[in-house]
């Protein structure tokens, strides 16, 4: 029977009776049967619980899904040509069983739509307006999840977007309605922001893509240009960008693709074929063949074959290789064993290079040791030893210990005051004094000293430096390697013949006790232990000015004879000792003692003639030496030497010379005390000394 006209039947028994118009049978409206029995028939639509509703599946004209249902609620509107169903117990079942609905459906001349959660099984689906085709449907606003099998267990969850599921490729297809949707993932405690992405409904994978690329590396690249984002409170809201990524239900894995870099702590981690996995909540896996810079804004340092373990956003460890890059640009592979960041979040690295690993700083410096990188330094930081590279006989190339920072361009070694080498042991570098009686000079440059109580003749410290100009390695400051003719101690070895050159201080490696003793100017020795220098000697001892007594004037201002004894034996002492050491005229080893004026000045600072009587005595004892071996009972008198230059020696004489000098108006403390008329002395007095005329110590 015809209802409403063409569109609508009913087939059965109808009821007239004080509750209206009823039916119990069969209703049909275009592809849809329903069976009830207790239809209700008004003018403008009918309306019941229908115990079944069955939709017929056509692809021809109507393109709906096939739907079944039971205690559905039903209503037929002829004005609006339309069938609503409305789910009231248990869903709807489509797409013959591939989907179950909760929700209504309308089922019109232009096909089926409806409303409601889609469960798919292990994903469901909410919208207000879905469009039902025979094997697909579509949602221009829907929320959507993907779940474990129930939809309690949320593994996948994003809103807002437009959604096509097609049940006959088994994929669905969701783009974002706004610029990027939030995409959650609970289980992996990460959130994303993706345009778009693709659900295989088989498999239970989803991949995500971003129209968006990874921004230079800077301070703010943590959110704001990063699309993936831990959520996990312990990690600082880590993030990084990835344009593509695929989740995988069965895994609870998110592969994150076309990683160009992670920003963890200040450092860029660069992880092999740009590809990032993420598990339960939100663990790294280690990034293997990785490459890590440090720091992201100055790139100092590149960390490759890196294995790494990110932590949190500012906690990370790895390990991996460094390339060092000498003067001639020759690659040297470092190996660390511990790259990590500090209480900074500065990324610091340490390696350790083996002897036998045959490692050099430049041609020049053979290493071994440890290397520590900080990224915010460009240098690295060596700990270790390093050798000089030359062939000369006798001059052993041993190991110095050393710490500092290394110029690969222009390698300069710091050069301590205590110089050891790998096993501990003493080491110098210059020209040394043996300790024991016969005294002997010798040379070294960073190897052993023959005792370690030898005495420097003459040394520096500093820097150490090839000078491949000059073929020579150079010990001292930096300002006097580059301009040798600034004040400062410096010592060289030339390559070519072996000579130890010294331009300096020159000690005499003697303890006089009061006595002081200061030698300058240079000093060469050879391979053959021959020795040549020129300079001069400054000397002073004390004596407190109130213990020089008024009567003791006629002396010049020295003591009764009976102290002038005393200073004679500390003085022939000196003389008799500096004969021995190879400053003072030994055939083998003889060095000239002149006190230039211009070398004077250069070295000291000083004006010329206020060394002049300082310097006189150190050419006394040179040619003292010269005319006869010093020994306890020979006097300096005896010589007859002129002690001031082109002058006698006479107390007043002396007195005068000394006086006049430019430096005693800086220095009222000076006296001038002859010992004998002709070896006059300038003293420095210094009141916490006492002198005892009676039992003067020299």
């Amino acid at each position: 029977m015809p209802l409403y006209g063409k569109r609508s039947k009913f087939d059965n028994t109808i009821t007239l009776n004080h509750n209206g118009l009823q039916g119990d049978g069969e209703l049909a409206y275009l592809t849809t049967v329903a069976r009830s029995t207790g239809f209700v028939f008004t003018p403008d639509s009918t309306f019941g619980v229908a115990d079944t509703l069955i939709n017929s599946s056509s692809t021809t004209a109507l393109n709906v899904p096939g739907v079944h249902g039971s205690k559905v609620f039903m209503r037929v509107e002829p004005a609006k040509d339309n069938l609503h169903a409305q789910v009231t117990a248990g869903p709807m079942v489509m797409y013959e069983g591939e989907a179950l609905l909760h929700g209504s459906t309308d089922l019109g001349p232009k096909g089926m739509t409806g409303a409601g959660l889609v469960d798919f099984g292990n994903a469901t689906l909410r919208a207000d307006l879905y469009d039902f085709k025979t094997m697909q449907l579509h949602s221009d606003t829907s929320d959507f999840r993907l779940t474990e099998g129930d939809t309690a267990s949320i593994a996948f969850r994003t809103d807002n977007v437009n959604a096509t599921v097609k049940l006959d490729e088994r994929v669905g297809e969701f783009v974002s309605n706004g610029d990027e949707t939030k995409v959650e993932f609970p289980v992996n405690q990460y959130i994303c922001y993706m345009d778009r992405f693709k659900w295989f409904m088989d498999q239970g994978d989803i991949e995500l893509e971003s129209d968006r690329t990874a921004a230079v590396g800077s301070e703010d690249l943590q959110l704001s240009g990063s699309n993936f984002i831990s959520i996990n409170p312990d990690q600082d809201s880590l993030a990084f960008m990835a344009p593509k990524a695929r989740y995988d239900l069965k895994k609870h894995l998110i592969t994150a693709n076309d990683v160009q870099y992670i920003q963890v702590a200040d450092a860029l981690v660069t992880p092999d074929s740009m590809r990032v996995r993420i598990r339960r909540n939100a663990a790294i896996d280690p990034l293997t063949n990785a490459v890590v810079t440090a720091n992201y804004v100055t790139k100092y340092h590149r960390i490759y074959e890196a294995t790494v373990d990110i932590k949190a956003r500012r906690q990370y460890s790895a390990t991996g290789a460094y390339d060092y890059v000498d003067e001639n640009k020759k690659t040297i592979k470092i190996r660390l064993q511990n790259v990590n960041v500090d209480t900074a979040y500065q990324t610091y690295a340490r390696g350790r290079i083996l002897e036998d690993e045959a490692f050099q700083l430049s041609p020049a410096f053979d290493y071994f040791g440890d290397v520590m990188i900080e990224a915010s330094i460009k240098e690295l930081k060596f700990s270790g030893s390093t050798r000089v590279q030359h062939g000369c006989a006798g001059l052993e190339r041993n190991w110095m210990r050393f710490e500092g920072r290394i110029d690969p361009a222009e390698v300069f070694i710091p050069v301590s005051d205590s110089l050891l080498d790998d096993q501990g042991l003493a080491i110098g570098n210059g020209v040394f004094l043996t300790a024991e009686d016969p005294f002997k000079s010798y040379g070294t440059f960073l190897s052993r000293k023959r005792a370690k109580q030898d005495a420097p003749v003459i040394t520096a410290k500093g820097l150490l430096f090839y000078d491949k100009a000059k073929k020579a390695y150079v010990v001292g400051n930096k300002e006097k390697i580059r301009q040798r003719t600034l004040p400062g101690d410096l010592v060289s070895l030339s390559t070519e013949d072996c000579r130890i050159t010294g331009d300096g201080r020159i000690g005499h490696g003697l303890n006089l006790g009061r006595v002081e003793v200061q030698g300058f100017g240079t000093l060469e020795h050879r391979s053959d232990s021959a020795h040549h220098g020129t300079g001069g000697l400054a000397r002073q001892f004390f004596l407190p000015r109130e213990r020089v007594g008024a009567n003791d004037r006629r002396n010049g201002g020295l003591p009764g004879p009976e102290a002038g004894g005393h200073h004679q034996d500390a003085l022939r002492t000196h003389v008799a000792r500096g004969a021995r050491l190879g400053a003072f005229g030994q055939a083998d080893q003889r060095t000239e003692l002149e006190g230039r004026d211009q070398e004077t000045t250069r070295r000291t600072g000083q004006e010329p003639d206020a060394l002049r009587c300082e310097i006189a005595l150190g050419r006394a004892g040179a040619e003292l030496a010269e005319r006869r071996p010093a020994g306890p009972g020979h006097r300096a008198e005896e010589t007859g030497v002129p002690l001031c230059e082109g002058q006698g020696g006479t107390a007043t004489q002396a007195e005068r010379r000394c006086d006049d000098h430019p430096a005693d108006a800086r220095r009222p403390d000076l006296l001038v005390l002859p010992v004998r008329p002709q070896l006059p002395l300038c003293l420095q007095q210094r009141s916490a000394i006492q002198y005892d005329a009676d039992r003067a110590e020299g």
